[in-house]
Parts: structure tokens; C-alpha cells; sequence
């Protein structure tokens, strides 16, 4: 019961965690791993309030080792923290490092985890974040000369972890993230960086300061930064530039005709289209999605971030769903025992939930977080 609870909270399918969850402790309450993770679940969704109960009554199961007990739930929190970074969840990390330095005041000073000396046994990736899509192209045997980041910001560091033997160029028109991407630069070797804006012509640009004041940036595109600059493919092109995307790759059609991988930040109520068009246009497919984000005020997906390759490119080269009999097999299987897991699903609690999720709905209990 415990792995499928687990396994429902890495898929922040919540609603059946917590049942879970809530199922074990009812089995055996001495068990405190159940009331972290419920708690964990409820600091997640915004109930903080419900969160501190939980862990309290889990804290006092038996209250003689609370000690022992409380450094348990720290090093969990610690734990989920770092896996939410690694998955690029900021915003997630930051609620249960903000409860970490309440719960221990005294360790707010000192420094963040820091990763051990010895190669660990296991480093687990989500497929679907972004960090997941990368491993998964150099796993299948890409490795760029070049990768482009056109609105660096402050570093993306993804980038730098899992192709550290390419060449980066980091473009990046706010003067106040230059400090920052000097430093990246300084302490890896491989990347350059330019304060300049790419677009579809070589000028300059309006670009507004952090203060609000007009600046003016230099304006490059891509493909003639890569001829100054010697920089050579395969490419591997990522975007982020809140808008202009389009010419930012009408001034890259020679380095598209070498780019193997292209990530772009796709907004649905903007440029969307116009760019899946242009990438049409230049040969290129959609092969994965990743970072969606949901508008705060509807809750409507907002952006994600479209990965491309080239439509006969090596991506594109296999048909079958499965590499081996294997994985047909292991499939097979694990769709066996999903069908074995809801049949007592429906017999056992098909009834009892769907009560539980209206009377939740009719009490204003239900609450659709955007993360």
C-alpha cells in the first residue's frame, strides 16, 4: 500500500495518495511515514493548517522518541525538497524549505544539503520535466557541439549538467543577469556569454531595465553569431524569450538546418501557432512537451515548452512502441494488475469516494493548485 501511495504522490495525483495514506495509518497508526507524507500532501495543496496536525499527531506515536520522530520528518522534507528542484517544481521546493526553517529555526543559517562525494546508487528523473527530456536525447545518443540559450536569464542549468562537453552560448539582453551568467562562464569553461537580444536582423533593441527605464540592447541573430564566433553543429537550440520568438528563429534558419533538438516556450494565447508554422516550415516536428504552466486567473493552460526535431531526423527513425519483447510484456503485466488494482477499486471504494469528492465539492473543499 505504502509504494502505491508513494507512487500516486510523485504523479501529485493527491486525492488518492492521501486516501491511501490516510488508509495505513487507520491499519497502523505507529507507522509515522504515513503522517509525513499525508502532511507533506496537505502543505503541497495550501492546508498548512491540516499539515501541522498531521505531523503533530504523528510526532506524538509514542511521544517518548518525538526526538527521533522529528528528525525523520526533517530529513523527508529535506528529501522532497531536493527532488522538487532537480524536477525544476521552484515554487513547491520553496513551501517545504520555508516549513523546514520553521520547523528548525536553528537551521536556516547553515548551508543547503550539499550532494555527496561518492556517486550515488540511483539518480531518479521525471520523463515528463524538463531535465527528463534532456537525459532522454543524450540516453539515446545525442551529443551537440553547440548549444544555444537565448534567454539565459539567470542560468539554465539543465543545460550545463547533461552536456557539459559542448560549447555554450548564453544571450541574454538584461544587464542585471550578466553578473550572474559571468560567473557561470567562470566556473564553466565551456560557456560564453553576450548582454544582447537575437532577432531576425542584426540592430538594436528597446528593452526595458529591471527599473523600468528604456535601455538599448544589441540586436544579433543567431546565425551570424555562430559564423563570428566559429561555433559549429549539430545545435542543440533552447528559447525563452517571452514573445518574439519567431524572430528570434527568422534570423537562424542556417543554424535550424543544423539543429538536431529545439526547445521553445510556446504561450496558447499568443504565438503558438506561428511558430509550430515556422518550425513546419523549416522541417521540424513537435516530439515532446514539457513545463506546462496555467494562468493564475482561470486556470487555463498558459505556456509549455515545445521540444522539435528534425521530421527525418534520428528521432524520428523508430516506429514500434516498445524497444524489445520485454517491455511489451512488462507493460502488459503492469496493465493487468491496474485492471486487477480498480476492478477492487469499484467493489471497495468507487462508492465511498465519489460520495467523499461531492460532499468535498458542495463544501467549497475542492481546490485545483496550478504549479
Amino acid at each position: 500500500m505504502l509504494d502505491l501511495a508513494y507512487h500516486y504522490f510523485l504523479q501529485a495525483e493527491y486525492a488518492e495518495a492521501s486516501r491511501l495514506y490516510e488508509d495505513a495509518i487507520a491499519v497502523d497508526p505507529t507507522d509515522v511515514r504515513n503522517y509525513w507524507y499525508l502532511g507533506l500532501i496537505y502543505l503541497l495543496q495550501g492546508y498548512e493548517e491540516e499539515a501541522q496536525v498531521t505531523w503533530m499527531t504523528g510526532l506524538g506515536q509514542p511521544e517518548s522518541v518525538a526526538d527521533q520522530h522529528l528528525a525523520h520528518l526533517f530529513q523527508i522534507l529535506v528529501s522532497e525538497a531536493a527532488r522538487f528542484e532537480r524536477l525544476e517544481g521552484y515554487r513547491l521546493a520553496e513551501v517545504i524549505r520555508q516549513y523546514i526553517r520553521e520547523l528548525h529555526p536553528d537551521e536556516a543559517a547553515l548551508p543547503p544539503p550539499s550532494f555527496p562525494a561518492t556517486t550515488p546508487d540511483e539518480v531518479r528523473i521525471q520523463r515528463h520535466s524538463w531535465p527528463g527530456s534532456l537525459y532522454n536525447i543524450k540516453h539515446l545518443g545525442f551529443q551537440p557541439a553547440t548549444v544555444i540559450d537565448v534567454g539565459a536569464g539567470v542560468g539554465t542549468f539543465d543545460l550545463y549538467h547533461i552536456f557539459p562537453e559542448a560549447k555554450h552560448l548564453l544571450l541574454e539582453p538584461r544587464e542585471e543577469d550578466a553578473p550572474h551568467l559571468e560567473k557561470i562562464c567562470t566556473l564553466f569553461p565551456n560557456a560564453t556569454y553576450l548582454t544582447a537580444a537575437a532577432g531576425r536582423e542584426p540592430g538594436s533593441l528597446a528593452f526595458p531595465g529591471q527599473d523600468g527605464s528604456p535601455r538599448t540592447v544589441p540586436m544579433v541573430t543567431l546565425d551570424q553569431i555562430c559564423v563570428d564566433r566559429h561555433l559549429i553543429g549539430p545545435y542543440l537550440l533552447k528559447v525563452d524569450v517571452d514573445g518574439p520568438e519567431v524572430d528570434v528563429l527568422s534570423g537562424a534558419t542556417r543554424v535550424l538546418q543544423e539543429t538536431e533538438y529545439a526547445i521553445i516556450e510556446m504561450t496558447l494565447f499568443n504565438q503558438f501557432y506561428d511558430v509550430m508554422d515556422l518550425m513546419r516550415q523549416q522541417g521540424f516536428v513537435a516530439y515532446d512537451i514539457v513545463n506546462p504552466v496555467y494562468r493564475m486567473a482561470d486556470g487555463a493552460l498558459s505556456q509549455v515548452d515545445i521540444a522539435f526535431v528534425k521530421a527525418a531526423g534520428a528521432f524520428r527513425q523508430v516506429q514500434s512502441f516498445y524497444a524489445d519483447d520485454h517491455q511489451k510484456a512488462q507493460l502488459t503485466a503492469d496493465l493487468e494488475q491496474y485492471q486487477t488494482f480498480m476492478t477492487t477499486y469499484i467493489d471497495e471504494r468507487f462508492a465511498a469516494e465519489m460520495a467523499y469528492l461531492q460532499q468535498a465539492w458542495q463544501a467549497g473543499k475542492i481546490v485545483i493548485v496550478c504549479s
